[in-house]
C-alpha cells in the first residue's frame, strides 16, 4: 500500500515546477515498447510507410482543429528546426489495439504523478477538471528534434487549454539529446523510463538538444484544462480514454 512517504520518494520536485520520476516504468518495459514500435515499421525502419496506413484514422479520431496528427504537420515556425524524417504520431483509438498495455500503464502513472504535483501546488485544482485526451509517440533520428526554444502553449485550438506537459523517455542517451529548460538553466538527460512534468507556459521555454547518434523514442502529451468535459465527450475526440483528473 502506498504511503505519503514512499510516494514522495518516487519524485524529484523543486521550486522550478519541474517534476522528475526516474523509474516511472521499468527500463525493460521501455525497451519492449521501443522494440514493438520498430517491429511495426518493419526491417527497413520505414515509420512513414507504417503510419500512412493509419493516416485517415488519425485524421478522424483527432478531428478537432489545431491538432497535429502526423509527422510534418507541426506549425510552420517549427518546420525549419526539425528533420523531415523525425516521426510523431498519436496513440489514439486507431492504435489502441497496438498499444493497449502501454496506454493503461501510462494512464496509471500519470494519475499518480498528477495527484502528487497538485498536492505540491494545490492552486491548480481551482481551474476545474483536467484531462489527457491523447498521447503522442516521437521518434527522433540523428540531428533531429526540436532545436528552437519554444513553449507548449499557443493561441491555437486546443493548445490554449494546455496547462502542464509530460514527457516519458523510452531510450537512454548520454550527453546528447537532453531536454533543456532555458530560464531554469537545467538540462535533463534522456533516461529510459523517466517521466518529466512541467508547466506549458513561457516560463518553461525549452528545446531538445541535438541527438548525434542512435534513435530517440519518447511519449509525450499535455494535461488540458477541461472544466466542461468537452474534450472527453466530443464526437471528434474518440481518442485516448484518459479519465478526468
Amino acid at each position: 500500500m502506498d504511503t505519503e512517504h514512499n510516494i514522495s520518494d518516487r519524485y524529484e520536485i523543486s521550486d522550478d515546477f519541474i517534476l522528475i520520476q526516474k523509474n516511472a516504468i521499468p527500463e525493460k518495459v521501455a525497451e519492449q515498447w521501443v522494440e514493438y514500435t520498430k517491429s511495426l515499421a518493419g526491417e527497413g525502419g520505414d515509420y512513414m510507410t507504417f503510419l500512412s496506413s493509419f493516416k485517415m484514422d488519425f485524421m478522424q479520431s483527432l478531428g478537432a482543429e489545431g491538432t497535429q496528427p502526423i509527422a510534418g504537420s507541426d506549425r510552420s515556425n517549427m518546420e525549419r528546426v526539425r528533420r523531415a524524417d523525425d516521426v510523431d504520431f498519436p496513440l489514439s483509438a486507431s492504435l489502441g489495439l497496438q498499444y493497449p498495455q502501454m496506454i493503461g500503464q501510462i494512464c496509471a502513472l500519470l494519475q499518480t504523478a498528477f495527484m502528487y504535483y497538485v498536492r505540491r501546488w494545490p492552486y491548480l485544482t481551482t481551474h476545474g477538471e483536467f484531462t489527457v485526451p491523447w498521447l503522442k509517440y516521437h521518434i527522433v533520428k540523428p540531428e533531429g528534434g526540436y532545436h528552437a526554444i519554444h513553449s507548449e502553449w499557443s493561441t491555437d485550438r486546443p493548445d490554449f487549454n494546455r496547462c502542464l506537459v509530460w514527457h516519458l523517455a523510452l531510450t537512454t542517451h548520454q550527453d546528447q539529446g537532453e531536454l533543456e529548460f532555458i530560464y531554469q538553466r537545467k538540462r535533463i538527460q534522456a533516461r529510459a523510463g523517466q517521466l518529466i512534468i512541467w508547466p506549458a507556459y513561457f516560463t518553461h521555454a525549452h528545446r531538445g538538444n541535438i541527438l548525434r547518434e542512435g534513435e530517440k523514442h519518447y511519449i509525450t502529451g499535455w494535461f488540458y484544462i477541461d472544466p466542461a468535459g468537452q474534450m472527453r465527450r466530443g464526437p471528434d475526440h474518440e481518442v485516448h480514454p484518459m479519465s478526468a483528473f
